[in-house]
């Protein structure tokens, strides 16, 4: 088997599927255990917080499209600081950095250009190839930024429906 059948982009849209579903069952147990000392309505919070975050991935990654590609791209790596937020609100130690590792995983396969090109090929028509195009790179600092600020503003409105 050659090599660039082995990495090909259909591959990464596979491991990011599976590293999902992993991350999906790590991370709802370590925010279980991060609000496990509060009441019911707060852990509901952050569970249902993070069940509609893996919905909403996982019609993206079963439907591949261009408007997936953005809905994974945003909310994957926001996966990263919800398991560091667990981490630093005392989840056990073995779910934290377990769902940490995953997370990092899941958010380097879907930023690599092969699960792009999975992903925005689910828009073709026949045996059309489509090619996802870079940002410019002067662009790269302001979307991070705006990224960071969205992700920061959302965490920490489920943060203060957990803590009430």
């Amino acid at each position: 088997m050659h090599l660039d059948r082995l990495i090909s982009p259909r591959a990464f849209l596979w491991a990011l599927r599976a590293t999902w579903v992993a991350l999906a069952v790590l991370l709802w147990q370590a925010i279980n255990d991060a609000t496990d000392g509060r009441t019911s309505a707060a852990g509901a919070a952050g569970a249902v917080a993070w069940g509609v975050t893996v919905a909403v991935v996982v019609v993206a990654l079963v439907v591949p499209s261009a408007l997936s590609l953005t809905v994974v791209r945003i909310l994957v790596p926001a996966a990263v600081p919800a398991a560091v937020l667990t981490l630093a609100f005392d989840s056990g130690a073995a779910w934290g950095v377990a769902a940490l590792a995953v997370a990092l995983v899941a958010a380097f396969v879907a930023l690599s250009a092969e699960a792009g090109e999975a992903l925005v090929q689910g828009s073709a028509y026949g045996d059309e190839q489509r090619f996802p195009l870079r940002p410019p790179a002067a662009l790269l600092l302001p979307m991070a930024l705006t990224w960071l600020i969205w992700c920061a503003a959302i965490l920490a409105g489920v943060v203060l429906l957990c803590a009430r």
